[in-house]
């Protein structure tokens, strides 16, 4: 449901690096922004998933980083390269 132009190329960079890193202990979960974007198609703005709302992200992608214990360890906002993601997992 991505609606902006970096969003699914982002998630499938995290995809990519998650493989990549060779490692099976990291889990990567992508929450969807919106509760039905078509609503979008009315002229409307959607309602926000819960997880989302919980969070008060205005804008899309971030990319939360936790380590097994949960504890956030990078976030990356809006537009970042391989590289910045790689040394963020590699944080995990």
């Amino acid at each position: 449901f991505c609606q902006t132009d970096i969003c699914g190329p982002v998630v499938d960079l995290l995809i990519d690096e998650v493989e990549e890193t060779g490692r099976t202990d990291i889990d990567a979960i992508h929450a969807e922004v919106y509760v039905d974007p078509s609503v979008f198609e009315t002229g409307a703005f959607p309602d926000l998933t819960p997880l989302v709302a919980a969070l008060d992200l205005p804008f899309e992608p971030v990319l939360f980083v936790l380590d097994g214990g949960g504890t956030v360890v990078a976030r990356l906002d809006t537009t970042f390269d391989r590289g910045e993601l790689r040394d963020a997992l590699a944080l995990v």
